[in-house]
């Protein structure tokens, strides 16, 4: 799993345990349906810490939260290792 998908994942999950629609949270948090459809279609890999803190808020929770599950542990090192 890459580390996009895996925010898509977990804002899915965190809309699904609250009852809401990526529509309906964009009105809770402030962030643009537009912002969240793209995360959400993987048209944005790299969504800005700004969006997902305003909808951690939305969501009641901490960016520690949202980033503390199985998903973001198991995640590849993205960075090239040097054959030094």
């Amino acid at each position: 799993m890459e580390t996009w998908e895996a925010v898509a994942h977990r804002i899915r999950q965190l809309c699904r345990e609250n009852g809401v629609t990526p529509n309906k949270m964009s009105k809770i948090s402030g962030v643009s349906q537009a912002t969240i459809k793209s995360i959400l279609l993987g048209e944005s890999k790299n969504p800005g810490t700004v969006a997902i803190k305003k909808l951690c808020d939305g969501f009641g929770i901490t960016l520690g939260e949202f980033f503390s599950t199985k998903e973001f542990d198991d995640l590849k090192n993205d960075i090239p290792r040097s054959s030094s």
